[in-house]
């Protein structure tokens, strides 16, 4: 059996292509149709499965800015994030680090 093949986002084109495009859950739904519309088109029928790294931004309060990023806030900000892409199909999310919950903004 073969394993996985893990494919990271750390080469200049994708990191190019990541800031371009890379802004939402629609944006990443979009990708991720592409993705396996091409595993169809090259007669792909085992499953992809996808591994998301994200780095949260906790805060004990809820973050009300305009400019919040996605998996920044309280709990339940962060949980709605992760939640839409979820919605997405996406298998897997890891973080290599949870903030302390000390932080209060």
């Amino acid at each position: 059996m073969q394993g996985p093949t893990l494919v990271t986002a750390n080469t200049p084109r994708v990191r190019r292509w990541l800031v371009g495009h890379a802004d939402g859950p629609v944006q990443v739904a979009e990708s991720w149709r592409q993705l396996w519309d091409l595993a169809a088109e090259r007669g792909r029928i085992r499953p992809l499965r996808t591994v998301v790294r994200v780095n949260l931004d906790y805060a004990a309060k809820r973050y009300e800015g305009q400019d919040r990023q996605p998996f920044q806030g309280a709990v339940h900000q962060l949980v709605t994030d992760l939640m839409a892409y979820a919605e997405i199909g996406l298998d897997e999310f890891w973080s290599t680090s949870w903030p302390s919950a000390t932080r209060t903004n």
